[in-house]
């Protein structure tokens, strides 16, 4: 249960939303006013403004999908950390992110495990847009959920074998009977 960050080579523990090329390009540096003696000329400006509109969007978009999977996973998902940029108006925008979640079976406990890798699973494609990160970590789910079913298949066969012989009475009876062939005519004697 030990979650791994991003940065790190493993990729058991990591659903992402990582910053787009474009949010790499958006210039957070201070402008050099072309106007002039401290003044700014009006490309400047719409440049900043336009600046400013897409850190805003980019911000609101890495925010909702970061509280995505802490909303819908819970207590499989931890901490967390924004990439963050300083917009021309000098406040810091996230423009990109991830967040920490436990992707290991919970050991000896099958049913445990599935129930986890399920909310793993839809935890990982709560945002709206997953990203590739998230699609792998979903896959990874679907995969523990699978190995889990199976493993409580194992066990109720292996339960079924070492239990005593169903009494020919209640759910038993139906049970044995719905398992014969149905008879093609059936003889009244009165």
């Amino acid at each position: 249960m030990d979650p791994i960050a991003l940065h790190h080579a493993d990729p058991r523990t990591v659903v992402a939303s990582r910053p787009t090329a474009e949010d790499r390009h958006t210039s957070a540096e201070p402008r050099v006013a072309r106007a002039g003696r401290g003044e700014r000329s009006e490309e400047t400006g719409r440049e900043d403004e336009t600046s400013l509109r897409r850190l805003r969007a980019r911000d609101r978009e890495v925010r909702a999908h970061e509280n995505a999977h802490r909303a819908v996973g819970g207590r499989f998902v931890r901490g967390g950390h924004l990439d963050t940029q300083r917009g021309p108006d000098g406040r810091l925008y996230a423009i990109g992110g991830d967040v920490r979640i436990d992707v290991a079976p919970i050991p000896g406990d099958a049913a445990a495990t599935l129930e986890k890798a399920v909310i793993v699973q839809r935890a990982a494609l709560a945002p709206v847009d997953p990203s590739p990160q998230d699609r792998n970590v979903a896959s990874r789910a679907a995969r523990m959920a699978a190995s889990a079913r199976a493993e409580l298949a194992r066990q109720r066969h292996e339960g079924e074998e070492n239990a005593p012989p169903a009494r020919a009475t209640g759910a038993g009876l139906y049970a044995s009977l719905a398992s014969e062939p149905e008879p093609q005519a059936i003889d009244l004697v009165v």
